[in-house]
């Protein structure tokens, strides 16, 4: 509560995992408009009512909340809904994507003002580090309500802090603090332990900045060719939907140095495939951003489109630079594939450019369709 920010009554706040409600009657009686969301495994899309008991007052307080899953589902909210967005004890539960929920998030909030307030355990806190060196185990039971009811993934300061700049956030605060008297230990002497940040719990305010970004990177993701492809957004934006809805390039990077871009290299398989989402049916221009090959692979790469039986290609000229084509397609309103492929790669390493030694065609940035 001491970390809320100073919001005028009737702002808009959404409760994230609000049972058992003592958040929730706590705002209420700043005079903010709470919004409460829950998930017990049943039908998104639903409502659902708690009473909750006031029993100093001897009185009753109805509560209704929406019922959706944070891992899967767009939220029920319209874009720039809310000023505050409180997600409490939540992030350690999902067993699967956390990223989708903070990119809802970034969704409903309002735009260079909106807050989120995020609370989740340390996973190096100090009771933790105590029971490894006794030859305890850190890890919680299986639990019987199923994957939800233990802790999945916990986070580090650094973790949590690089977790929200990654999915579109400017991160206002992070920090460990311990919140159980009960647990407090002595500080054990372990030669060159980095014994910083090891409170209970991580706190976190961040607030939404420019686009949001779906991003799996490997520092939390293993195994990403296996992620699910599923369109999140019409176009592809490399560096915002490009590991959702592109497979057979190579790992997004910033490429270009200052003033370059986040982009990703064809080449990691013969064929990639982009999934674009049509929002109208007939003549459509699809438009290809990128960065071409350095000057010194000295030829051109051939770019080749496809979908379906309609075909394009591009000569790409050698030169490091950013680049834009554009082609005539016949889409239908509903999910397709643009394959694309080079006619050639170059291996970095083989033309004296540092040691990378993958395969590389050109490097995608962004493609888009438009009616054309």
């Amino acid at each position: 509560m001491a970390l809320l920010p100073e919001l005028p009554s009737g702002a808009r706040v959404l409760e994230l995992g609000a049972g058992p409600y003592f958040l929730t009657r706590l705002i209420m009686r700043r005079g903010l408009d709470v919004t409460c969301a829950n998930w017990f495994g049943a039908d998104s899309g639903d409502k659902g009512r708690a009473v909750v008991e006031r029993t100093k007052e001897g009185k009753e307080v109805e509560v209704e909340y929406d019922l959706f899953n944070v891992e899967n589902d767009r939220f029920p909210y319209h874009d720039d809904s809310f000023d505050l967005v409180l997600c409490c004890e939540i992030l350690e539960h999902l067993p699967a994507d956390p990223i989708n929920m903070l990119a809802e998030i970034h969704r409903v909030l309002r735009k260079e003002t909106g807050v989120l307030l995020l609370t989740t355990p340390n996973a190096v806190r100090m009771m933790n580090l105590v029971h490894m060196l006794n030859g305890d185990n850190v890890y919680e039971q299986y639990s019987g309500y199923g994957a939800y009811g233990r802790h999945n993934r916990e986070f580090t300061v650094g973790e949590l802090r690089r977790l929200l700049i990654e999915t579109g956030y400017r991160v206002n605060d992070v920090f460990a603090l311990d919140v159980h008297p009960n647990q407090r230990v002595t500080t054990p002497r372990v030669a060159a332990a980095n014994l910083a940040d090891r409170g209970d719990n991580l706190f976190a305010l961040a607030t939404p900045f420019g686009s949001r970004r779906w991003s799996y990177n490997d520092w939390i993701y293993a195994s990403q060719h296996a992620i699910e492809q599923r369109v999140v957004q019409p176009d592809v934006v490399i560096g915002e939907n490009g590991y959702l809805q592109t497979r057979g390039l190579h790992s997004v990077e910033y490429i270009g140095g200052e003033g370059g871009e986040w982009a990703s290299w064809t080449g990691y398989a013969p064929l990639a495939s982009v999934l674009l989402a049509p929002t109208f049916s007939g003549a459509a221009a699809i438009t290809i951003e990128g960065i071409a090959a350095p000057a010194a692979v000295s030829k051109p790469i051939t770019l080749f489109a496809s979908i379906g039986n309609q075909e394009a290609s591009w000569e790409i000229k050698s030169t490091g630079d950013h680049f834009k084509v554009t082609a005539n397609f016949r889409v239908s309103q509903e999910p397709l594939q643009l394959q694309l492929w080079t006619d050639t790669t170059f291996v970095p390493a083989e033309t004296g450019i540092g040691e990378d030694r993958r395969s590389l065609g050109v490097a995608l940035s962004a493609v888009r369709l438009r009616p054309g």
